[in-house]
């Protein structure tokens, strides 16, 4: 049977997978390696499992006739390929062989070796002429050993490394198989890339110190001591610190000094203000307060206008800016010297001192790295506590007590007999019945207040099912559940039975447990707790059996970030526990530890998971309200990014995608991979030739953003490399695209969120950028969906702001504000002084992005000015403005459901409507294909999907006439493209309100646009773009289709200024890979919606949650 592995890595990947087995690794085979893959002859029949496994790897089993005829090797072994293995990954400490083809040579690497200390190596002469020398040295110095191997090509030096007892491998190679190379006859073998094996005789080395070739000049160099008494100024300088993650632990509170510690007392809890202490300075008319931090449990964060210090060097007497360094950096006794600590002959403390960076004057005079050095009396802090004095400035009213009677009456009361219980099944043939745990309940674990407040946990029914089930009927089974779920939401989709609810979210939870899935059961306990919080504690108790039983596969535990989530997992266990009254609550200690741990795993578990324990932690602290509040906060601002996550949220059964193996599947990515190098790669394509066939290496680039999105980091490193080789020694600015991509590739990779800004080191580096250069560069960067979303359509662009007038600094100030009381404050401050409608545009802009971090009521604040700025515009003639208010109107109505204000959000939508209501025909078709397709998913995430339906409705009124989609395009003097694009944005909301009929429409009228050459290059790109966006939101099959029709028949000339690039291939691939790697394009609209009533409905619960706590505190 003949088969083809697209990739050698797919094979490997079979082979450490044990889909083929161990002894046929070990007879003869037959392959062929090329650029389509490896080819190979089969003997054995593989099992149906495997063969479905090796599918979803991407192995041909019909392949084409290959090329050339089979090569036969004796054992796999030497048919599997080296694999190429980067320089920070090559084994330390191991045996080197240099393989020198002349004997001068070999004489001047042994010196070279004996200079950097590796005396103790082994030589071997050449014993014919034309034979090569070799040389052995262990843990020999590895950029020394890449110096030399990289001219082998050429006729230089070849560098093995010793790999087992066995094989000599080349360097910056690996043989996948080590443990499977047979043994040599001479004794072991060496490995070269794309060469045959060759035999290796490792006999007849000797010691280099027995080759006494080495010898010192024959004159030497006297000099003399001309050494003078001259001291150097060498100036120290106060640097930024790049990747810090400390925190600060004292702060210098910002002008005006006392008042802005009053706005922060006002809301400071009695244990933060036990936290710190203060002192109070003076230089000249300026007053200073310094708070400081006390203890080591916990640092509070300040949420006050003041820049934090951290000890440098562990010193306590010297205090330097959070964030920055020492440069260049020196001893400590030497520092503490030069910076007036102490006088150099004592070792007693004169001062104090802090530094802080010398801010910027407005011309730039001031040079960077500068300092500003804060000298006070040393350790003068003292309590803040002990110098605030809480008063009520209210009278005070005297009350007296009034007897009322002796006791209070009562109404009489029945005896009532309580009905039995019912009988528990019986023990059936191969089933087994899961009974609730008999230990007796912990007393006097908790205060009396808690034990009277937690009730019992109810009994839940025993699940039985059978024990006998394989993997494939525990998937049919979860699959039967699922359909009863669904039923139940029909039938009463407003008054679906808890029980009935619950009990099928029991029955998946146990299945996943059977599958070895706790996280995925850990979802269904949590949605199960989330419907019936009256049974969380048999809920739980149940949950804690399995955990108790749970094996952690090897694989998993060798991956950091699944470990990781296992030990988030088992510490919101650990924090539920309590509700089965079978276990104590966490001491202080230990509960403190498994806070920070939450805080910083609460993006990677389940959102009713967190909460949930969030809540279970506020009742086990006394009432701490602040912390719920602030866990609130969290949560919704996620929600607000990133909503509901569908592999973290949503059980697999309910994604579709439930499977005996987990993890990610790059099948759909490596199909258009392989069509996108067609396209940019054929001499018959549209892409102009051979001078843009250049740009294969920004489709390198650009998918592997696609494979970090989804969690593929060897296939995204490895393509990432492609497009390095490519592009590394072009022009300038194909290095500087390179750069950016990789750098946005890089983030994901490390898990930053998707709109982080570019390194700051780029964005220099952009700036500094030559005319001709910049121009080529920022054509890009204004358009493209990837590297910089926040630059297409900048509203400082769009409203001629200067990024340099004082408007732009302003705002980049009121961005760093942090205190509620200063917002509160500023804003109205900016709109009296700025006055024009697009600087308040602006002012208005910033500040609903920032009441997104603060309290309610400056929302209300922000709501209340919205109307103000509006009519200012007045009637809309520039479209790009009228697009920029859209899109601030969208961010308010999220902000109005983040802040729980159902008014607002109708206030919002009024807006909306009154600013569209002019728009007819084309001029609303422009508006329309502009806009952001997500508001209608927006608003039925704050559970107006009514209103999200209506509204879409009233857009597609205003372009398509009541003859339908095709009379609106025939109609005389139509702008078809205009039109279409228009049409495209409301196909999406066709798509996700379930009318496909009228979607499919349009998809099918745009296809015929888009591959039709009556346009103009730009127009038909822009179309193109349209249709690949539009199909994000079909069924996946189709939109893949669509996707690989388009590679294929696209045929038009290039869009841009530059040479340097193809927008044409970076405009459409991006807009692909967004949408093939995101979690939406692998479930449809029915599991969308879902999931958007979901996310409302835990928005609801936590609001709601908040209230109850804040008034059972009094608050």
């Amino acid at each position: 049977m003949l088969v083809r592995f697209r990739k050698p890595e797919t094979l490997v990947e079979a082979i450490q997978r044990g889909w083929i087995a161990s002894a046929t690794l070990n007879l003869p085979v037959r392959a062929l390696h090329d650029a389509d893959g490896i080819w190979l002859h089969l003997d054995a029949r593989l099992p149906l499992r495997t063969r479905h496994a090796l599918t979803e790897l991407g192995i041909d089993w019909d392949p084409p006739k290959p090329p050339a005829k089979l090569i036969a090797y004796p054992d796999w072994a030497r048919m599997l390929p080296l694999m190429p293995v980067r320089g920070h990954e090559m084994p330390v400490g191991v045996e080197c062989l240099l393989e020198i083809p002349s004997i001068l040579e070999l004489i001047q690497v042994s010196c070279e070796l004996s200079r950097l200390g590796r005396a103790d190596h082994h030589l071997r002469y050449p014993t014919v002429e034309g034979e090569p020398g070799y040389l052995r040295v262990h843990s020999p110095p590895q950029l020394t050993i890449e110096r030399w191997s990289s001219g082998h090509d050429c006729g230089g030096i070849a560098a093995y490394w010793k790999s087992g007892d066995r094989a000599w491998i080349q360097w910056g190679w690996r043989h996948p198989t080590p443990e499977r190379i047979p043994g040599s006859p001479l004794g072991s073998w060496l490995l070269r890339n794309s060469m045959p094996w060759r035999e290796f005789d490792e006999r007849d080395f000797l010691p280099a110190r027995q080759r006494g070739f080495l010898a010192l000049p024959t004159q030497a160099t006297n000099w003399n001591d001309g050494s003078a008494p001259v001291r150097y100024s060498n100036p120290l300088r106060l640097l930024r610190q790049r990747n810090h993650s400390g925190a600060a632990s004292a702060w210098w509170i910002d002008a005006p000094a006392e008042a802005n510690l009053l706005d922060f007392l006002r809301e400071l809890d009695e244990r933060r203000l036990n936290q710190l202490q203060f002192m109070r300075l003076r230089c000249g008319d300026q007053i200073a307060i310094l708070l400081k931090a006390t203890g080591r449990d916990e640092i509070p964060v300040m949420l006050l206008p003041a820049m934090g210090f951290q000890p440098l060097l562990k010193l306590a007497s010297l205090q330097i800016a959070d964030g920055y360094r020492i440069s260049p950096p020196i001893a400590r006794d030497r520092l503490r010297v030069a910076l007036g600590c102490e006088s150099p002959n004592s070792e007693s403390s004169e001062s104090d001192v802090w530094l802080q960076p010398q801010p910027q004057s407005s011309d730039g005079d001031a040079a960077p790295g500068g300092m500003i050095r804060n000298a006070m009396p040393p350790r003068r802090f003292q309590s803040l506590a002990d110098s605030v004095a809480h008063v009520v400035s209210e009278p005070t009213r005297h009350l007296q007590a009034v007897r009322v009677g002796d006791a209070f009456p009562m109404l009489p009361f029945d005896i009532v007999e309580e009905a039995t219980a019912p009988k528990k099944k019986s023990k059936q043939d191969r089933t087994v019945v899961l009974q609730w745990p008999t230990q007796t309940p912990v007393k006097d674990v908790v205060s009396h207040k808690k034990a009277q407040t937690r009730p019992e946990p109810p009994p839940l029914e025993p699940i039985v099912f059978d024990v006998n089930l394989t993997d494939e009927q525990i998937v049919l089974q979860l699959r039967n559940l699922r359909s009863q779920l669904d039923a139940l939401a029909e039938n009463a989709p407003d008054a679906a039975p808890e029980s009935a609810s619950v009990s099928i979210w029991q029955q998946m939870a146990e299945l996943y447990h059977r599958l070895n899935q706790p996280n995925e059961a850990a979802i269904c306990w949590s949605q199960a707790m989330w419907l019936a919080p009256e049974w969380s504690g048999a809920i739980v108790s149940r949950w804690d059996e399995y955990e108790r039983q749970t094996v952690i596969p090897a694989r998993r535990s060798a991956n950091p970030k699944a470990s990781r989530i296992d030990q988030y997992r088992k510490h919101c266990l650990e924090i539920l526990l309590p509700l089965t009254k079978m276990h104590p609550e966490p001491s202080r200690e230990r509960r403190q530890t498994i806070v920070e741990s939450l805080e910083l795993g609460e993006e990677t578990l389940p959102v009713r998971l967190v909460w949930l324990t969030w809540l279970e932690i506020t009742q086990q602290s006394g009432g701490d309200v602040l912390a719920l509040t602030r866990a609130r906060d969290r949560i919704l601002l996620q929600l607000h990014e990133f909503g509901l996550i569908i592999d973290r949220d949503l059980p697999s059964v309910l994604r579709g995608d439930v499977a005996l193996e987990t993890g990610m599947d790059a099948g759909r990515l490596n199909l258009l991979l392989e069509h996108a190098r067609r396209w940019t790669g054929d001499q018959s394509s549209a892409i102009l030739g051979p001078s843009k066939m250049r740009d294969g290496a920004f489709v390198a680039l650009i998918f592997a953003y696609g494979y970090a999105r989804q969690g593929l980091r060897e296939n995204a490193m490895a393509l990432l490399r492609s497009g390095a080789d490519r592009l590394a020694k072009q022009s300038v600015p194909r290095r500087w695209l390179l750069e950016a991509y990789t750098d946005r590739t890089q983030q994901v990779l490390d898990g930053k969120r998707p709109r982080s800004p570019l390194n700051e080191d780029l964005i220099r580096l952009r700036m500094k950028l030559p005319s001709p250069d910049a121009r080529t560069v920022n054509f890009l960067m204004q358009r493209s969906q990837l590297l910089d979303p926040s630059a297409v359509n900048d509203p400082l662009q769009v409203f001629e702001v200067d990024p340099n007038s004082a408007l732009a600094k302003e705002l980049g100030r009121f961005r760093e504000l942090v205190s509620p009381a200063v917002l509160e404050r500023r804003f109205p401050e900016l709109l009296a002084q700025y006055t024009t409608k697009s600087e308040r545009f602006l002012i208005l802009r910033e500040a609903i992005s920032k009441a997104f971090q603060v309290r309610d009521s400056f929302a209300q604040l922000v709501f209340s000015q919205i109307r103000t700025v509006r009519q200012q515009f007045g009637y809309f003639i520039d479209l790009p403005a009228m697009l920029q208010w859209g899109t601030l109107l969208e961010t308010a109505l999220a902000l109005a459901g983040h802040h729980e204000r159902p008014a607002e959000i109708r206030t919002v939508m009024q807006h909306y409507q009154e600013m569209l209501k002019p728009l007819q025909g084309e001029r609303a078709a422009w508006f329309i294909g502009g806009m952001n397709p997500g508001i209608f998913r927006r608003l039925a995430k704050l559970g107006e999907a009514t209103l999200a339906a209506e509204f879409h409705n009233d857009l597609a009124t205003k372009v398509i006439l009541t003859e339908g989609i095709q009379a609106t395009l025939k109609q005389p003097g139509a702008n078809r493209p205009v039109l279409l694009q228009a049409m495209l944005r409301l196909a999406g909301g066709w798509f996700y309100f379930g009318n496909d009929r009228l979607a499919q429409e349009v998809i099918e009228a745009a296809r015929r646009e888009v591959y039709s050459t009556d346009y103009r290059p730009a127009t038909q790109l822009d179309l193109a773009c349209g249709l690949v966006e539009c199909l994000a939101n079909a069924p996946a099959n189709q939109a893949m289709r669509e996707y690989i029709t388009l590679l294929t028949r696209l045929r038009m000339s290039e869009v841009g200024p530059s040479a340097d690039y193809s927008y044409v291939v970076i405009g459409i691939l991006e807009r692909m890979i967004l949408a093939v790697s995101s979690e939406d394009f692998r479930i449809d609209q029915s599991v969308r919606r879902r999931l958007d009533e979901e996310e409302y409905r835990i928005r609801q619960r936590i609001h709601a949650d908040v209230r109850v706590a804040m008034q059972s505190a009094g608050l």
